[in-house]
């Protein structure tokens, strides 16, 4: 089991809004924060990967990992501990699922 936890956003839209910005900004500063913690934005389309908010750009190097790449082509992933968190989903996240996941996926969730 890793000691390194990583929280994954994926982004699928064509572009990145204020309101998205925001929050990426917020949750890049809360991980951040935690070094053995790592913030990846993932599925960013080429040009947008190129041409980032400049509120995104302005972030200390390796505190958000903005990525073209799919969750699956990720260095290190490791499918049985990953957790897609789903507010559709079935079960409520525990304090034990902390020593099950190593990876938290986020999708579709922020908007535009």
């Amino acid at each position: 089991m890793s000691a390194d936890k990583h929280y994954i956003v994926d982004h699928l839209e064509p572009e990145i809004g204020a309101w998205s910005t925001l929050e990426y900004v917020a949750i890049s500063s809360e991980i951040g924060a935690t070094p053995s913690s790592h913030f990846y934005l993932t599925s960013v389309a080429p040009e947008l990967a190129s041409n980032l908010p400049s509120a995104i750009q302005a972030l200390p190097d390796g505190q958000i990992k903005v990525t073209t790449d799919e969750i699956p082509q990720l260095k290190g992933i490791q499918n049985n501990r990953v957790c897609l968190l789903d507010p559709q989903g079935k079960e409520e996240l525990s304090p034990e699922d902390g020593d099950r996941f190593d990876w938290y996926v986020f999708g579709g969730i922020l908007g535009g």
